[in-house]
Order: structure tokens, then C-alpha cells, then sequence
């Protein structure tokens, strides 16, 4: 077969030339059998679900003259997931967010919920720990972690790490075994974890904490 265009861009179109085909009376189908690929990053609308029409066209000569015949198309869904993060503050029960002092315990609460139509996996939560909390990865406990309200800890080795370079902590749900940490269509993975003020902050300072999902699949890799 010869390709044309480019999927990633737009339509492709691939073309088989058969020549000379001749059917017996008890044998009046010609099948060809072919994979396409659904392609990965933007070639594809970040959609809950989106239709692909896949139209195939024979031409043949008769009467001396390339004809087409009728067309026949062929319609499949992709489903993808669709990540949100959120993310809350509890401080301990004698302050407010506004009257934390040096050593005090922040509980943070992250929810990362899939309003898709499929399961995502390899999830990649990170949160930037702000000045005053950069103790390094012993400021950060975790205190639960679920996936619709069923636990997930322990964590296998590895999969919650901190970069002191960066002041980074990575939960990297790809670790693990094959599904273990997949996040199914419309169900929430809930990671709750505390973090400690450094001592001798200074009065006034303003810690902003913000959580993103960096990176997830619709396949496990």
C-alpha cells in the first residue's frame, strides 16, 4: 500500500493497487484486513468521547473509464479520561490559614477526579512545596490516600519522592504493577498528606501550595 497525508496534521489516505482480480461464481468477495492506530498528544481533541469515520472507496475500469463505486464508511468512539484537580487546606484545630505559626502541622487534601468516559493510568501528581515548608521529604507525611473511598497505602517503593532541587514531591502512579493505580471513569483519587512550617519564619509570610496533575495515560504503559 502507498500512504498519503499525515494523520498527526489531518487525513491520510492509503492505497492499495490490485490490478487484475477475476472471482469464481462460488466466490464473489475480495476482503482486505487492515489496523489503524488512534494517535496519541494533539492530534487527537482532549474530548470525553469523539466519533472517527473511516470511508474506503473501490475504483475499477469499466467501459474503459475509472469508476468509483459506492461508498462505506466505518465508525468507532474514542473515550478518553478527563483529570481535575482540587485541592484544600486544613491547619491545625487552634488556628486559621491566616494564623499559622513556625511548627505548625498543615494537613492538605488532593483530589484528582476523571470525569471521562475511560480509566486513567500512570497518573503523575506533583505539588511545589512553598518557602517555610521546605524541610525536605520528612516535612511531608502522608496520612491517606484513596481511589473511590478504597485505600491504595502502603505506596510501593518509589512512588512518592521529593526533589530538594526543584522542592518538588512527586506521586508517580505509574509505579507498581499493571492497573494497580488506575483511576476508572468518574471516580476520584484522594491523596491527604501534612506538611510541616519551618521554625523561625518570619511574621507576615505568605505560603502559596498549588497542586497539578503533570502527566496521565489512556493506556498503561
Amino acid at each position: 500500500p502507498v500512504v498519503t497525508g499525515d494523520a498527526a496534521t489531518g487525513t491520510s489516505t492509503v492505497t492499495w493497487t490490485l490490478g487484475d482480480i477475476s472471482n469464481s461464481v462460488n466466490n464473489s468477495n475480495f476482503d482486505i484486513v487492515y489496523r489503524a492506530r488512534v494517535l496519541n498528544g494533539a492530534a487527537l481533541a482532549h474530548l470525553n468521547t469523539q466519533n472517527m469515520t473511516n470511508t474506503a472507496t473501490v475504483y475499477y475500469v469499466k467501459s474503459s473509464t475509472l469508476t468509483p463505486y459506492p461508498l462505506s464508511s466505518a465508525v468507532v468512539t474514542v473515550q478518553q479520561p478527563i483529570l481535575a484537580v482540587t485541592k484544600t487546606a486544613t491547619p491545625p484545630v487552634t488556628r486559621t490559614n491566616t494564623s499559622l505559626q513556625p511548627g505548625d502541622v498543615v494537613q492538605y487534601t488532593v483530589d484528582v477526579t476523571n470525569s471521562g468516559s475511560a480509566p486513567a493510568y500512570d497518573v503523575v501528581l506533583q505539588d511545589v512545596i512553598p518557602v517555610g515548608m521546605r524541610n525536605g521529604a520528612s516535612t511531608i507525611t502522608m496520612v491517606s490516600a484513596t481511589i473511590n473511598g478504597a485505600s491504595i497505602l502502603p505506596f510501593v517503593p518509589g512512588l512518592l519522592t521529593y526533589d530538594t532541587g526543584t522542592n518538588t514531591a512527586n506521586w508517580n502512579f505509574a509505579a507498581g504493577a499493571a492497573n494497580q493505580y488506575a483511576l476508572p471513569a468518574g471516580q476520584v483519587l484522594r491523596v491527604v498528606y501534612s506538611v510541616t512550617l519551618n521554625a523561625g519564619l518570619p511574621p507576615g509570610l505568605s505560603m502559596v501550595n498549588a497542586a497539578r496533575v503533570n502527566d496521565y495515560c489512556s493506556f498503561d504503559s
